[in-house]
């Protein structure tokens, strides 16, 4: 199994049916304990640390600015690699906090993280 993981997943290259449901750290350790391919796409290196600590686990990609693209079926692939699903972590920051337009988001105002299954069906 092949799955992408990254800090989002672009709503615009959603083509075909999805689902998208939060899963936990148990659910996700399960996946990865599976057998199962990470492919990472992170795109702020801003929060890879933080990110990396909370997952257990080294995530950031292999280089900078991996994009996602779509095969002929709609389906998600990384650098020719089909993925059979993508993990978006997204940080919980403190309450009142958005990062304003053109701001990369400080490490220090992620308060917890949360666990995205996209999955394509």
């Amino acid at each position: 199994m092949n799955l992408g993981i990254g800090n989002t997943f672009p709503t615009s290259l959603i083509r075909r049916t999805v689902t998208i449901r939060p899963i936990d750290k148990s659910f996700y350790a399960s996946l990865v304990s599976s057998n199962a391919k990470l492919h990472s796409y992170w795109g702020h290196a801003n929060t890879i640390a933080a990110a990396n600590q909370f997952l257990g686990m080294d995530v950031t990609p292999p280089s900078e600015r991996r994009a996602i693209a779509l095969n002929e079926e709609k389906r998600p692939m990384l650098d020719g690699v089909l993925l059979d699903g993508i993990i978006v972590v997204s940080p919980t920051y403190v309450k009142g906090y958005r990062p304003a337009e053109g701001e990369v988001s400080s490490p220090d105002k992620i308060l917890d993280w949360q666990l995205l299954l996209v999955e394509f069906i």
